[in-house]
């Protein structure tokens, strides 16, 4: 497989042999090679971890950053609503639940205030709803 190339032309001066090609095994080795050279694919961060999904606050997008949220509080008498914003809305709804539900956190948010204010008062209250 020695084939002399010459550029020069007859004079000879310019051959190109081929380099001397040796094969030799690769030494094993203790981990594997990637199958592939492409980059692994890119993860997308968790958009709920709530335990059962289809109690999910925000229908399986509760770890939603900069979240404007409205909650309405409805009476016999009168209708009311609470617009809160939150940079994590999903420690923003545990503040709000732990707080309509234990009596010595009830003046942690306006929303709990308000609704300990009508249960303090007797009033029935019909239905808390949240809209986002």
């Amino acid at each position: 497989m020695s084939k002399n190339v010459s550029l020069a032309g007859k004079s000879g001066i310019l051959n190109c042999h081929p380099p001397p090609v040796t094969l030799h095994p690769l030494p094993a080795t203790r981990y594997p090679l990637p199958a592939t050279r492409y980059p692994p694919p890119v993860e997308r961060p968790a958009e709920c971890n709530c335990r059962a999904k289809d109690v999910c606050p925000l229908q399986g997008k509760c770890l939603e950053t900069k979240v404007v949220y409205q909650a309405i509080v409805t009476t016999d008498t009168e209708t009311e609503s609470y617009v809160g914003l939150a940079k994590n809305f999903k420690e923003r709804f545990r503040n709000h639940a732990i707080s309509l539900q234990h009596v010595n956190k009830r003046s942690r948010t306006e929303l709990s205030k308000h609704v300990w204010k009508l249960k303090d008062a007797k009033e029935p209250l019909q239905a808390l709803q949240q809209h986002n």
